[in-house]
């Protein structure tokens, strides 16, 4: 595995982290019940980051 490929899955985990505390602060938190467009754009970052990620391991 190479140094590239590492950092692209830590950078997946950090935006899944990143994901999941602000579909808590904007949903749990917030008094709508709606998920932010820019909630579902990190989420699909997060998502493009480690396809790419497994795309440049094989």
């Amino acid at each position: 595995m190479s140094t590239a490929v590492l950092l692209l899955f830590l950078f997946a985990g950090l935006l899944m982290f990143a994901t999941i505390i602000s579909i808590y602060a904007t949903v749990v938190t917030a008094r709508s019940k709606g998920v932010p467009a820019w909630v579902w754009g990190l989420g699909t970052a997060c998502l493009v980051v480690a396809f790419v990620a497994v795309m440049l391991m094989n």
